[in-house]
């Protein structure tokens, strides 16, 4: 059985939205700066007056979920920002649907007429990375990967209830500390496990932090970028950022060392001296044992081992 996804739509402007009631007011959005992520939005899509939440936003469209928990891509002219404050802003459908899966599952999908399976090396935000047996390589939607087991679905809805617990978190704390006007959102980071936006007044965690990280570690994210947000952007990680930090619970700590998130690719030389892992491609890199060629593979537990079973874990 596969999923399908409902496709994003949006609506002509009529002048209906004159009729959005007195309990509802609304201010009309002529720039994307107008709106930020977690704002409350309303806008009227098949002669209807809808509400929902931003999740994302691009150059030309901001993308919502309704309250209806359906996705919509709208035009800013077409959107009227709600007059209440910012709620937190839900993960995207498409993160929704990634949930069912986990890294070095087992999965199944068609292709060119026939059913393959492969294993998942990486879940990107809107398709899988795939790894057959046979080392071919695919990226694949989470709408046409199989359903996962009854388990794997258990293991979703409680994945679901704890980033609406820390969406509620992230907004209890926001507003505890005076930031009112400020959202909250996860993102797609793999290697930080948060991010504070002055521009679009919002703080972020990462998608994958929040689903594998231990409560202390959440919280302790959520108010290293609070205190940002509270010094101004032009501190950094400086003595009175630390100082601020440590004022409202966090520990000042500047980074984290937890990692959520496998590599991305396992690197070897031609010639095999060694094999580590690596985020990026060093373009033209060699061995500075034999000044072979840098070798990339698509990161996987099981690949891993056999190259460490071959080489050994040594770095250049």
């Amino acid at each position: 059985m596969k999923r399908t996804a409902e496709q994003p739509g949006g609506g002509r402007n009529p002048a209906c939205f004159t009729t959005m009631t007195d309990k509802n007011p609304s201010t009309p959005i002529s720039h994307p700066r107008q709106i930020a992520v977690s704002d409350r939005v309303g806008f009227f899509y098949e002669e209807r007056e809808c509400h929902g939440t931003v999740y994302r936003k691009g150059t030309r469209y901001a993308y919502v979920v309704g309250d209806d928990r359906r996705q919509f891509r709208i035009p800013y002219p077409l959107l009227r920002r709600l007059s209440c404050p910012p709620s937190a802003a839900p993960p995207s459908p498409a993160s929704g649907w990634r949930l069912a899966f986990r890294v070095n599952d087992r999965v199944r999908f068609a292709y060119g007429g026939r059913v393959l399976e492969a294993t998942i090396v990486r879940l990107n935000p809107k398709r899988a990375h795939v790894l057959c047996d046979n080392g071919d390589e695919f990226r694949v939607s989470y709408a046409s990967l199989e359903m996962p087991t009854a388990a794997e679905k258990t293991a979703t809805r409680g994945d679901e209830k704890r980033l609406e617990i820390v969406a509620r978190q992230a907004r209890q704390l926001l507003d505890h500390h005076g930031l009112k006007e400020w959202g909250f959102h996860f993102d797609e980071g793999t290697r930080r496990a948060g991010c504070c936006r002055f521009d679009r007044k919002t703080i972020s965690l990462s998608l994958a932090f929040a689903v594998a990280g231990a409560e202390a570690q959440i919280e302790e994210t959520l108010l290293h970028e609070i205190a940002h947000a509270l010094v101004g952007r032009n501190h950094h990680h400086d003595a009175l950022w630390r100082a601020k930090a440590v004022e409202i619970g966090c520990s000042g700590r500047r980074c984290h060392d937890f990692r959520f998130a496998s590599p991305r690719y396992i690197v070897h030389c031609e010639n095999r001296c060694w094999v580590t892992t690596a985020e990026r491609r060093t373009k033209g890199g060699v061995c500075r044992r034999c000044r072979g060629a840098l070798v990339y593979l698509s990161y996987s537990e099981a690949r891993y081992r056999e190259e460490v079973a071959r080489v050994g874990p040594e770095k250049p």
